[in-house]
């Protein structure tokens, strides 16, 4: 069981990583540009959108995980 967590923990670990290194990377490319089209709006608002949702079951998960809030995953029943 402990080698699953171990594998777990460095494959999101490593995942994470990447992705923000994509991400700084694709911010120092397009980082420069003056003025958006309305497509590139578009864009905008889908990507805060698929952003905060995931962050949303984020946080809802940690707040079940502490104990914050009563749940069947609630830490120290």
């Amino acid at each position: 069981m402990r080698d699953i967590v171990t594998t777990i923990f460095w494959a999101t670990g490593i995942g994470f990583f990447a992705v923000q290194l994509a991400m700084l990377l694709h911010l120092l490319r397009l980082g420069g540009r003056i003025g958006t089209t309305p497509e590139e709006r578009h864009r905008h608002h889908a990507e805060v959108i698929w952003t905060l949702v995931p962050a949303s079951f984020v946080a809802v998960l940690a707040l079940m995980l502490g104990g914050l809030v009563h749940s069947p995953w609630s830490g120290g029943h």
